[in-house]
């Protein structure tokens, strides 16, 4: 395993290391297997793994995160969301990866080692978190649906939104473009808005609440500031209409012990209306 320098490790709480680390990371690879593996039986509308097996993908994806030039990704995907979107990333094996968020742009550069012969087209509405321009990859300061970006391969290609914007008209802008494999983070559910700052509401799971009313005004509080969102079901009836599958992925903090995050969602798009 690779050394890590103290500045690399002061700010890495999420690294295995040291005399134990061997024997560590073979279980901690053997656990994460499992449960992707998991996922991937109770869902097999995704692309099986074939011969290479989720456990070299794992234990690929170790490897290339300990080679990361972003070590703290605070904000973005740590490690539990990066063997996820690692691992599909290799079994979807796309052409081209679309990125509404960049943030710091750690997700790009693992896109980037997991489709080493993709283009990874990443859009932000403001860079100034980005840590480094990463060789290769192309950086886009906007909105991605204000560019005419087209899917290459819609069996492969996908487009991973962590961009805090409404899901439900993601959604739409993707299939317009072509595209049939979506990644989401923060998918929430209307009971659970308050849990970050700028919820992307409507959020995928709020799309198939049978609960929610049209017109019906979600009110919440964060840190002492009331915050409302008024539910748009016309907006939500289209974007269902355009999904043929979806499922959260299972939280991986039991198996790994590392900080949870709100969690990624796969959606497959119909190929028609």
């Amino acid at each position: 395993m690779r050394r890590m320098s103290d500045r690399q490790r002061s700010g890495d709480p999420e690294t295995i290391d040291g005399p134990l680390g061997g024997r560590q990371r073979a279980r901690l690879a053997a656990a994460i297997s499992e449960a992707i593996a998991g996922w991937l039986a109770a869902n097999p509308w995704f692309p099986a793994p074939g011969a290479q097996g989720v456990a070299s993908l794992v234990r690929a994806f170790l490897r290339t995160y300990d080679d990361r030039p972003i070590i703290d990704n605070a904000g973005g995907s740590r490690f539990n969301s990066s063997a996820w979107l690692y691992v599909l990333t290799r079994l979807l094996a796309p052409r081209l990866v679309v990125e509404s968020g960049t943030h710091r742009g750690h997700s790009a550069w693992l896109f980037s080692r997991a489709a080493p012969s993709a283009r990874v087209l990443t859009f932000d509405i403001s860079h100034e978190a980005l840590s480094d321009r990463i060789p290769g990859i192309d950086y886009r300061l906007a909105d991605w649906s204000t560019s005419d970006v087209r899917v290459r391969d819609p069996g492969h290609d996908f487009a991973f939104f962590d961009d805090h914007v409404d899901q439900a008209r993601r959604v739409r802008e993707a299939w317009e473009r072509g595209f049939r494999w979506l990644i989401f983070d923060d998918n929430l559910s209307a009971q659970a808005l308050f849990a970050t700052g700028r919820p992307p509401a409507t959020t995928v799971s709020m799309i198939y609440d049978p609960t929610l009313r049209d017109g019906e005004t979600l009110t919440w509080t964060r840190h002492g500031r009331p915050r409302t969102f008024r539910f748009d079901k016309a907006g939500a009836d289209a974007a269902q209409r355009l999904i043929a599958e979806w499922s959260i992925l299972p939280d991986l903090r039991p198996v790994t012990g590392f900080r949870p995050q709100l969690g990624l969602t796969v959606v497959r798009l119909t190929d028609g209306r």
